[in-house]
């Protein structure tokens, strides 16, 4: 089960509020994981290969991961907390959804400059 439909099923009744908190934790935990692996070869493309171009893409593909899941933890609170009646964020959810779908094609943009950027080295 992935982060989203454990919220769908959350949503849904089909999960409790104890099995979803820990999928977020373990989320959380794996992101963490995945972050310092990933500073790490930011690292090696500096140091090593002196590939600060492709260690700058690196940093923009994490930074964006970042932001794509914080504003995804937030649409989830925010849709909670609207279900549940202590406020609407109707507005909120409406706007952060473009935001999110900007950061996405942010990423896969990246990860082409990446893809270019690799393939060239594969040729060179």
């Amino acid at each position: 089960m992935n982060f989203a439909s454990a919220f769908t099923d959350y949503k849904a009744k089909r999960l409790p509020i104890d099995q979803y908190q820990s999928i977020c934790g373990i989320v959380t935990d794996g992101f963490q994981e995945v972050s310092q692996q990933i500073q790490t070869i930011e690292r090696q493309l500096r140091d090593t290969y002196s590939r600060e171009d492709l260690a700058q893409l690196i940093r923009r593909v994490q930074e964006s991961e970042r932001d794509k899941l914080k504003l995804t933890v937030n649409i989830q609170i925010w849709e909670i907390e609207s279900e549940a009646g202590d406020k609407d964020f109707t507005e909120a959810i409406a706007e952060a959804r473009p935001k999110l779908a900007e950061i996405l094609e942010t990423i896969n943009e990246v990860l082409e400059e990446i893809r270019e950027a690799t393939s060239e080295l594969a040729y060179d």
